[in-house]
């Protein structure tokens, strides 16, 4: 998890008017705890494994998310043209 919040970080620095970024990446950061905090197991392996999941997840509810807004943004704006 240390490698990954690092490389989190550092794109921070990267992209510091990036907001949506910063918020995608905080989100990630909380899944990330949230799956170390609810994995019961003493492995780590198991440990990684909980986090490796919880992000993928997370990032597949993100990419639905920001189809739905993108989609919004779409219809909205051809509606918008067309009047």
């Amino acid at each position: 998890m240390k490698y990954i919040t690092q490389k989190i970080e550092y794109l921070k620095t990267s992209r510091p008017t990036a907001v949506n970024l910063f918020n995608a990446m905080d989100e990630l950061v909380q899944i990330m705890h949230q799956a170390l905090t609810t994995s019961t197991s003493t492995s780590t392996g198991d440990k990684q494994s909980a986090i490796i999941t919880a992000i993928t997840k997370h990032a597949e509810f993100m990419l639905q998310r920001d189809l739905a807004d993108n989609q919004a943004i779409g219809k909205y704006g051809a509606e918008a043209i067309l009047k």
